[in-house]
């Protein structure tokens, strides 16, 4: 038997677990996926999924005028490069981000008041998604 002979009996082995691990691979690529549960908050006061299918069903918009925590302060002008300025008069604005119960979240409202808006959003949306599903919390 030649080197060459050899050397492919001694890799037949390695190229079979090869092939075995590849197939196992794909089959956990095509394994399907269950969504148990899902949370959102969008503009337009869309703040379950449900909501949000409704507005895509309808065609609806969500853009509107600046919310109120904006009011009152001078920030519309038509030169799209004014400084410090938004040329555009409505937007895409999620309602009530002020609304946050740091309490629940065991946040003191010293910290809740440094959080980054989004952070708190994201905690609300998932305790929204756990209690959805019915996942316990502990």
């Amino acid at each position: 038997m030649s080197n060459t002979q050899q050397d492919l009996k001694a890799a037949l082995p390695a190229i079979r677990a090869l092939q075995k691990r590849a197939a196992d691979l794909e089959a956990q690529l095509t394994e399907p996926i269950a969504v148990v549960s899902m949370a959102c908050r969008l503009p337009g006061g869309i703040g379950t999924p449900e909501a949000f299918w409704e507005l895509l069903v309808s065609g609806g918009d969500a853009v509107g005028g600046l919310p109120d925590r904006w009011r009152g302060l001078d920030l519309y002008d038509p030169d799209p490069e004014a400084v410090g300025k938004s040329y555009a008069r409505e937007g895409g604005f999620l309602d009530d981000v002020e609304d946050f119960d740091a309490g629940f979240f065991g946040v003191s409202p010293r910290e809740a008041v440094s959080m980054d808006p989004q952070q708190r959003l994201v905690l609300e949306a998932s305790w929204e998604a756990l209690e959805r599903a019915g996942i316990r919390p502990e």
